[in-house]
C-alpha cells in the first residue's frame, strides 16, 4: 500500500487527534502545523505532500488568505475543513483554490472522537477518494477543430472556454494572470470592457469554473487548473 503524506493545518487539538489517529491506522504520514506561517515555511523548504487539510480559523491568518501562499510551493489538493457553515465562506474558500469543503462540528466539552457530531471517518473516506481520483493513471487532452477532448471524450465547451483551456494547456505550468486572460479573450467572453469594472475579471473566474466542471464530468476528481493566487491560474503538468 502506498504511503501518502498529509499536511494538516489546524490549531484544535481534539480535532487533530481524532482525525490523525484514523489516518495513522491507514498508513498515512501525517504532518501537523498549527498556524499558517509554519505550514507555509514547511512547504517553502521544499517539502511536498499529497494532500492538505486546511482549517479556516487559524491563529495567525484567515485560511482563505493562506491558500495562495501555499499554492506558490505545492499543488496538492486542499480540503477545507471548518466549523464555519456559511455558504459564502464555503464559496470563497473554493474559489481561492480549495478542492472541497467539509464542515466539522465540535463539542468543546470533549477532547476525543466524541467531540464530533459527524464521525471523522467520513473525512478520512473523502481523503481516500480524492487521492484516488485526483491523479488518473493517464490523462490526455487534445484540441481538434475547436473541440477539446479529455481521454477522447468531448468536453462540450463553448468557443471561449475551448480557447481559454487550450491557452492554459499550451502554457503548461506557467501561471497566467486573470487580467491577461481577460484581455486575450474579452472579445469572446462578453461584458462591458471598462478597465475599472472589476466584475469583468470575475467573468474569467466563472469561465474557469465552468471548464473545471466539464473536466470533472469526464474525470471525477481531476482538477488540472490550479488557482495559484486569487489573480492567477495555472495548468498543472500532464500526468
Amino acid at each position: 500500500m502506498q504511503n501518502y503524506k498529509v499536511l494538516i493545518i489546524d490549531d484544535q487539538p481534539q480535532y487533530l487527534k481524532a482525525l490523525t489517529d484514523k489516518l495513522d491506522i491507514q498508513r498515512f504520514d501525517v504532518i501537523i502545523k498549527e498556524c499558517g506561517s509554519s505550514a507555509r515555511d514547511y512547504l517553502q523548504s521544499g517539502e511536498q505532500v499529497d494532500i492538505i487539510l486546511l482549517d479556516l480559523q487559524l491563529p495567525d491568518i484567515y485560511g482563505v488568505e493562506l491558500i495562495p501562499l501555499l499554492r506558490r510551493y505545492c499543488q496538492a489538493p486542499i480540503i477545507i475543513i471548518s466549523s464555519l457553515g456559511d455558504p459564502s465562506k464555503m464559496g470563497e474558500a473554493l474559489n481561492a483554490g480549495g478542492f472541497v469543503y467539509l464542515k466539522k462540528d465540535i463539542d468543546p466539552e470533549h477532547d476525543t472522537e466524541q467531540a464530533f457530531r459527524i464521525d471523522p471517518s467520513y473525512g478520512v473516506a473523502q481523503i481516500h477518494q480524492i487521492l484516488k481520483n485526483t491523479a488518473p493513471e493517464k490523462t490526455t487532452f487534445s484540441f481538434i477543430n475547436k473541440i477539446a477532448y479529455l481521454n477522447n471524450t468531448d468536453l462540450r465547451l463553448v468557443e471561449a472556454d475551448y480557447l481559454i483551456l487550450k491557452f492554459l494547456h499550451d502554457n503548461n505550468n506557467i501561471p497566467q494572470y486573470r487580467r491577461d486572460i481577460l484581455e486575450k479573450f474579452k472579445h469572446l467572453t462578453g461584458g462591458n470592457w471598462n478597465e475599472d469594472a472589476d466584475y469583468n475579471l470575475d467573468i474569467v473566474s466563472q469561465r474557469i469554473n465552468i471548464i473545471r466542471k466539464k473536466i470533472l464530468d469526464v474525470e471525477s476528481g481531476y482538477r488540472p487548473i490550479a488557482t495559484i493566487q486569487p489573480q492567477k491560474y495555472q495548468f498543472i503538468g500532464q500526468l
